[in-house]
C-alpha cells in the first residue's frame, strides 16, 4: 500500500476531530534506571581532580590520585559517611594508579613511583622511584598515564608530546609508549603516539591505549601496542635512532594519505582496532576497564569499557581478533 500526503493529512486530521490526544513522551531512560549509582560526596576543602582510581585492599576502600599532586584513601566508600585520609601528597599530576606486590604505584610527569603504607595508620611512610629514565622540557602537556603490569612482569606507561613552547628545550621519548621492567630500566617500545590518556592490559595480557584527536590523528581511536610499532605521528620519531628503542626509524611519514596507503611506505605503522566518531562518541578518549564480572554488571563480560573525559561518558567495545589482528 502506497500513503500519500493526502492519506496522512486525513488521519491527522481525524484524530483532531476526535479530540484524541497523542500519548505523552516517556521519560529518558538514565543509567540510574539500570544499574545502582553512588555518589560519593567530597569533604570541603578537598579538590579531587581525579587522575587514578583504584580499589582496596579491603571491602569498600578506594585510592584517588588527583592532579593536584595528592593520593586519598578512601574508606566506606559506598556508606552514608565516607571516610577521607590523605595517604600522599606533594607528588607531581600523579595521573594513574594500581597494585603490585602490597606496593601501591603512580606515574608522576617525571617518574614511575611506588608507596606503601607500613604502620597501618593510613598514611604512606615509604615512597620510592621505580624509574625516572625519561625527561621532561617543562611543557605543561607532557602528561605520563599508567602504570599497567601485563604478564612478563614490564609496567607500561604512555607519555604526552608537548604542546607550545619547551622552555629546557626538546627531550626525547615524547609520544612514546614505554615499559619498565623489573630492574627499573625503561624500554622505550613503541613511537607515533599523539595524546594518549589511557592505557590497560587485556584479561588476556594484550596491551591497548586510547590517543586524542589531532594533528596525524583523525578522530579518537583505540590501539593494540605491540613492541617496536608505529603510530603515526612524527613528533618523536627521532628518539628511534637511540640504541634503546624497540621501534625502527620510520623514515618521512608520507603525508595526505590515508593511514591504509602509508602502511604500504611504512610497514610497522599500526591501524587502530578502533576509530571513535567524533563527538558522537566523544572528543577526548581516556582510561578504560574490562568487564571480568562474568555477567554481574550486565550483558557485557569479556567487553571494554572506554570514558570520555570531554563528554564525562563511558562508551563499549566489543573487540574481536581476526587473522592476528584486533578490531
Amino acid at each position: 500500500m502506497i500513503i500519500t500526503p493526502s492519506i496522512l493529512v486525513l488521519v491527522f486530521s481525524l484524530l483532531a476531530a476526535s479530540g484524541e490526544s497523542a500519548p505523552p513522551l516517556s521519560k529518558p531512560a538514565t543509567e540510574s534506571d539500570f544499574y545502582e549509582v553512588v555518589n560519593i560526596p567530597i569533604p570541603d576543602g578537598v579538590g579531587l581532580e581525579v587522575g587514578g582510581l583504584v580499589s582496596g585492599p579491603g571491602k569498600g576502600v578506594i585510592y584517588v590520585s588527583t592532579r593536584r599532586g595528592d593520593i586519598w584513601k578512601i574508606e566506606d566508600a559506598y556508606g552514608s559517611a565516607p571516610k577521607f585520609t590523605r595517604f600522599s601528597d606533594g607528588l607531581q599530576e600523579p595521573l594513574g594508579l594500581c597494585w603490585h606486590d602490597d606496593w601501591l604505584y603512580t606515574v608522576q610527569r617525571g617518574e614511575l613511583s611506588r608507596l606503601k603504607d607500613e604502620d597501618g595508620d593510613g598514611r604512606a611512610d615509604v615512597l620510592e622511584t621505580v624509574c625516572d629514565d625519561w625527561t621532561i622540557s617543562g611543557n605543561y602537556h607532557e602528561y605520563a598515564f599508567g602504570p599497567r603490569g601485563d604478564k612478563e612482569g614490564n609496567f607500561w606507561l604512555t607519555l604526552n608530546k608537548p604542546f607550545g613552547d619547551e622552555p629546557f628545550g626538546r627531550q626525547h621519548w615524547r609520544g612514546w609508549a614505554i615499559k619498565v621492567g623489573e630492574d627499573g630500566r625503561m624500554i622505550p617500545a613503541a613511537g607515533g603516539l599523539r595524546s594518549p590518556a589511557g592505557v590497560e592490559v587485556s584479561p588476556e595480557g594484550d596491551v591497548f591505549y586510547t590517543d586524542n584527536q589531532g594533528e596525524w590523528c583523525g578522530t579518537n581511536k583505540l590501539c593494540h601496542i605491540e613492541d617496536g610499532d608505529y603510530f603515526g605521528h612524527v613528533w618523536g620519531v627521532e628518539s628511534a635512532k637511540l640504541p634503546i628503542s624497540l621501534m625502527k626509524f620510520p623514515g618521512e611519514t608520507p603525508n595526505g594519505l590515508t593511514y591504509v596507503q602509508a602502511r604500504e611506505k611504512i610497514p610497522f605503522l599500526k591501524l587502530p582496532a578502533v576509530w571513535f566518531p567524533y563527538d558522537k562518541m566523544g572528543k577526548s578518549a581516556a582510561g578504560m576497564v574490562w568487564d571480568t564480572t562474568e555477567g554481574g554488571f550486565g550483558p557485557f563480560a569479556n567487553q571494554l569499557l572506554v570514558t570520555d573525559q570531554h563528554h564525562a561518558s563511558v562508551m563499549r567495545v566489543d573487540l574481536e581478533k581476526v587473522n592476528g589482528v584486533w578490531q
